[in-house]
């Protein structure tokens, strides 16, 4: 996978999880 797009979603799944 692309790096980027990696940590991308991580950090978008991380900040969903954060306002959950």
């Amino acid at each position: 996978m692309i790096p980027q797009l990696w940590v991308a979603f991580n950090a978008n799944c991380a900040n969903l999880a954060r306002q959950a």
